[in-house]
């Protein structure tokens, strides 16, 4: 199908070794790092208008963003024209979102307590920041229902993980490297 598609041609060294191995001859790290590119999988399907947005807190599911980008469909290979991607101020809208997210996992593992993230977020003037108003919880971010310092450590480090790999593809999207494992993830 990559062949037919001519998608082979875009796969990185690393993507290409990934998909020619034998089924369970991934080891634990490949396994694991693969399974995070799910998350740039989603960014990809949002772009493309095939998925609405998720909530910074919730995982992407890989069987649910395959169907609408029509991964492995041959009948993809008759479409009239290829999708589009959002225009170039959503997909800034959302890297900006990516980021503030991610900064503040980033902050959080290094200062931890809360904060007026939603201040922060305002006069952010490093870097263009954004937030939805639905990720905050008494002015902080929000994880699983609760403010980030009375979450759970297992769901920050969940969110961490989804923040960075949803933060590298919105960069990548934008322009950052035309290679994707290439993209600095910098908070």
């Amino acid at each position: 199908w990559l062949e037919r598609t001519g998608l082979d041609r875009s796969l990185e060294p690393g993507e290409a070794r990934l998909l020619q191995s034998p089924p369970g001859s991934l080891g634990d790290a490949d396994t694991r790092d693969a399974s995070w590119r799910a998350e740039g999988v989603y960014v990809l399907a949002w772009a493309l208008g095939a998925h609405p947005p998720l909530a910074h807190d919730r995982l992407a599911d890989p069987n649910d963003r395959a169907g609408p980008l029509r991964f492995l469909d041959d009948a993809a290979l008759d479409a009239p024209a290829a999708p589009s991607l959002r225009a170039e101020h959503e997909v800034d809208g959302f890297l900006a979102r990516q980021l503030a997210v991610h900064w503040r996992l980033r902050e959080y593992s290094l200062r931890p307590g809360p904060m007026d993230f939603a201040a922060v977020v305002a006069t952010g003037g490093w870097a263009r920041l954004d937030i939805d108003a639905a990720a905050l919880l008494d002015r902080d971010l929000a994880i699983d229902g609760d403010t980030i310092d009375r979450a759970e450590p297992d769901a920050i480090l969940r969110c961490t993980s989804i923040a960075s790999e949803r933060h590298r593809a919105a960069s990548w999207l934008a322009g950052a490297d035309p290679v994707y494992s290439r993209v600095e993830n910098i908070t």
